[in-house]
This record gives structure tokens, sequence and C-alpha cells, in this order.
């Protein structure tokens, strides 16, 4: 390969999105370090939600540790929009396990991880279905809503024509209806991830007449926005 060549001579190498997929790999092939970094280090500076997963699997492949430990963090941060990617649903079932069993996934809810492995599960039904159990197993049921559990979960037609998938449903039910057991749930699955997006709630104060307010405000660190809650019943 030219580029090879000319690092060879002039110690320099380009690289480009045209190029990179072959060249890594020839670079690994024929021990040149130097330019297996420079392909690494070019890819690190690529990485967005629409190519990361990707990415991370041609890290893997030729074991490029950085930049796969950066792809690897760089989804569970940016969990929700990674998940809307169309390379999302051609993850491998071990892929997908390792997304969602992370504790430090950036996410809006529990629900967020459910609808998306929904979302690989159905887009290959026949397929993944036999994945369902342990993907399940490995999402926070207990941590959703009770509505969300027997509106959406209970109802899905794949949960249903599965005794494991039906039990794991029951027990996050549980969960929320016998609180007096929740000592007996130990495993992870009844627990809240640690990555979850953390929020400053104000509620009430006093305005400028000293009056009291029932105001309910929220703002979100990640983006630095307030929003409006509904106001206290008072």
């Amino acid at each position: 390969m030219d580029a090879l060549l000319d690092y060879v001579y002039t110690g320099q190498v380009r690289v480009s999105m045209d190029n990179v997929q072959d060249l890594l790999p020839a670079a690994s092939l024929v021990q040149m370090e130097g330019v297996k970094v420079a392909c690494s280090n070019f890819l690190l500076t690529e990485v967005d939600s629409t190519n990361v997963l990707g990415i991370r699997r041609f890290a893997e492949l030729h074991n490029c540790v950085e930049l796969e430990t950066f792809t690897r963090n760089f989804a569970a941060c940016n969990f929700e929009s990674v998940v809307d990617s169309e390379e999302f649903v051609c993850l491998t079932h071990e892929e997908l396990l390792d997304l969602i069993t992370r504790e430090d996934l950036h996410i809006d809810n529990e629900e967020s991880v459910y609808n998306s492995v929904m979302r690989w599960v159905y887009h290959q039904p026949i397929e993944r279905v036999a994945y369902l159990p342990s993907l399940l197993r490995n999402i926070r049921l207990s941590v959703m809503s009770v509505r969300f559990l027997t509106d959406v979960v209970d109802k899905d037609r794949l949960i249903r024509q599965s005794l494991e998938c039906r039990d794991l449903v029951d027990d996050a039910k549980r969960f929320h209806l016998r609180p007096d057991l929740r000592h007996e749930m130990r495993d992870r699955r009844f627990r809240q991830r640690d990555g979850g997006n953390e929020y400053l709630v104000v509620i009430g104060g006093f305005g400028s007449d000293q009056d009291p307010l029932n105001s309910v405000e929220m703002f979100n660190p990640r983006t630095s926005e307030w929003n409006e809650l509904p106001d206290l019943p008072i």
C-alpha cells in the first residue's frame, strides 16, 4: 500500500475515512505500530452516535484497546442517541448485552433500555426471540413504573410467549406491590443504575411580596436547562 511505503520513507502517513479501514489492518499485519496508532487516533476524532458501534467492533477486531475503550464509554454516555442509529439493530447478542449491562448508562429512564432492546429483537424476531430472556434479565424492570410494566411490558406478545420472561415481569411487579419483601431482592436488577440522569428540583419558596410559592422547577445539569413542572397542589 502506497501509504505504508510513504511512511517508511517519510515517517508520515495520511489517514482518511477512505483508507483507514484498509490501512489499519495492513499496518497491524506488518507491525507498523506508528501507523496503527495514527489510524486509531484519527478514528477517535470521527466517533459520533451514528458510527460508534461500528468503530467499536473494528477496534476490537484489530486490538486497538484505547479506541475500543473510548467507543464503549461513548456508547454508554450517549445511549439515547446511539440506540436510534442504524448500526444498533445490527449488533450481535453479545454486543448488545455488553452495552445494556453497564451500570453507567446515561439514560432518562429504564424504559428507554427496554424499548431499545425490543426494537433490536423485533428487527429479526424469528432469529432473536431466543435471546429475549437473557436480555430482559439485564433490564432493571423493577425501577420502571407499574403502569409501563402492566400496559407495555406485560402485554408484549413475545414476552407473553415466554414463561421465563413472564416470571421476570412478575418479579418486577412484586417489587412494587410487596415492599415488605424488597430486602430479599438483592440482585442488581432491582437497583437503579449509577449512570442515570440526575436533576436538581426546586420546590416552592417565597415571591417578592414574601407570599409562599407552589411552583416546581427542574434543572438538568447535562443540558444546563430549567423546566417547569406541575405546581404543588396547595
